[in-house]
């Protein structure tokens, strides 16, 4: 295995160019029998876009016309049935409609009498051989790590590896100063006869998960090779999926293996569970790494941990064994709210606007207020809270909701003010950002070394 992990497919680029880049022959068959024969050209780049291109020549003018009346009613893809080709090296290619997210150009060109479809993939298969496959490697996206590897045991896959790509160092400069998206590292995964693939992608997808949570940013993997004994390639797929670029504000620190190590080993058993039972793949964990993109206005990241903060507070409340969002039961509230409407009648006999508008607001009484959802969530999975830095959380978050700003603009005279505004700013968003931090280490059940960035400077400090 470690023998033909370590083998490197001529296909793949580790540059920040295109991931692959495909060029061949094949036919496209759409409805009515229409049928596209020509060359085409097929690639991905590294932000995970792959596109598809085929040109044919001498095209009649018939069906030119229902391919570009299709293409402009946005209906081809309805119309397309399937593709059928092979590469210059003699692989094969073969696209579903399924295969595909839409088509985003339609290119005639009259001197040549040919036509140019440009398709965006969702997924590809290139392939070579039907042998069962022995090992799966994957392109890991801007992981960075100290080592030339990282290993770790797994329950159901043995052991499980990640490399450095050989020009690892070239490429974490670049993604560094320009936060772009490249491929940094190799996971390889050994298949046993008796593994299922679907199992083994689900595993990575989930592990891809942890270590975006470690990293402090979306990482995915990209493409993956299957191979066989003799480490020959039996298929490369290349999919389209969500990375972002790199960002610096981490949980578990890249310098420190030991820890970034004890964060998967202790983690992984349990977190398919956790996941499922707290709804973290329902897009909390996608929102979370949002606040942590360098992409914007310091105000934006800021409101985007206040949308993170309702999205927890969704994940609360949806899970049976804590709080409800109501304080009283329906049934129990309608007489209280009858005798409420009757005081405001009594109160503002002439004034049905007003009446009205307090009439709508009753409902909000009887909301279980954010404070109290959070501290049942709380004592449920264990979190040791400073009751002050609760307090500051909610005063944030109300802030961010309701006027768009942080609370030490809304409220300066509440808040020290000793530091310029932007400092104000800045501390009050890495405080969320620690919050929220510990808030998912407490959820994930780990203790060990993890970043404090809300300490000046940022430090790494014991957890749990």
């Amino acid at each position: 295995m470690q023998n033909h992990f370590f083998e490197t497919s001529e296909k793949i680029s580790f540059c920040l160019n295109n991931i692959a880049e495909y060029h061949g022959r094949g036919t496209a068959i759409f409805s009515n029998n229409i049928k596209i024969d020509g060359v085409f050209w097929l690639y991905q780049s590294h932000d995970g876009k792959i596109i598809f291109e085929i040109t044919e020549k001498n095209v009649d003018t018939q069906k030119k016309i229902y391919l570009y009346l299709a293409f402009r009613s946005e209906n081809l893809k309805n119309e397309f049935i399937s593709f059928e080709g092979s590469t210059e090296d003699h692989s094969s290619l073969s696209i579903k409609k399924d295969d595909i997210m839409f088509f985003t150009g339609f290119y005639p060109n009259e001197k040549k009498q040919s036509i140019t479809i440009k398709i965006r993939m969702q997924n590809v298969d290139i392939k070579n051989t039907s042998k069962s496959p022995t090992l799966l490697k994957f392109g890991l996206t801007n992981l960075l790590f100290e080592g030339d590897s990282l290993s770790f045991p797994s329950e159901q896959y043995n052991k499980i590896t990640i490399i450095k790509v050989h020009n690892y160092r070239e490429i974490v400069k670049i993604i560094r100063d320009k936060h772009n998206i490249a491929i940094t590292s190799l996971l390889g995964i050994h298949v046993e006869k008796s593994s299922k693939l679907s199992d083994i992608f689900h595993f990575v997808d989930e592990l891809c998960e942890l270590l975006s949570i470690m990293r402090g940013f979306q990482l995915n993997w990209l493409w993956y090779e299957m191979l066989d004994d003799e480490g020959d390639v039996i298929q490369r797929t290349h999919a389209d999926r969500i990375v972002k670029s790199y960002s610096p504000i981490y949980l578990i620190d890249p310098q420190n293996t030991e820890a970034t190590v004890n964060f998967i080993v202790k983690l992984m058993p349990d977190y398919h569970q956790i996941r499922q039972e707290y709804m973290l793949n329902t897009g909390f964990i996608a929102a979370y790494l949002e606040v942590k993109q360098n992409d914007s206005f310091l105000q934006s990241r800021g409101i985007r941990a206040a949308v993170t903060l309702e999205m927890l507070k969704k994940v609360v409340l949806s899970n049976s064994d804590i709080l409800n969002d109501k304080i009283l039961k329906e049934s129990e509230f309608k007489a209280l709210k009858k005798e409420i409407k009757s005081c405001i009648k009594t109160l503002y006999p002439s004034d049905k606007e007003k009446r009205k508008a307090l009439s709508e607001k009753i409902s909000e009484i009887n909301r279980t207020s954010f404070k109290e959802i959070l501290i049942d969530f709380f004592n449920k999975i264990g979190f040791d809270y400073d009751p002050k830095d609760l307090e500051n959380f909610i005063h944030s978050r109300n802030s961010l909701i309701h006027q768009g700003e942080f609370y030490c603009i809304t409220n300066k005279n509440e808040c020290d003010n000793s530091n310029t505004l932007n400092e104000m700013q800045t501390n009050e968003y890495f405080f969320l950002i620690n919050f929220l931090d510990k808030i998912i280490l407490t959820l994930l059940g780990y203790k060990g070394k993890y970043y404090n960035w809300r300490t000046i400077p940022a430090m790494e400090e014991d957890f749990g």
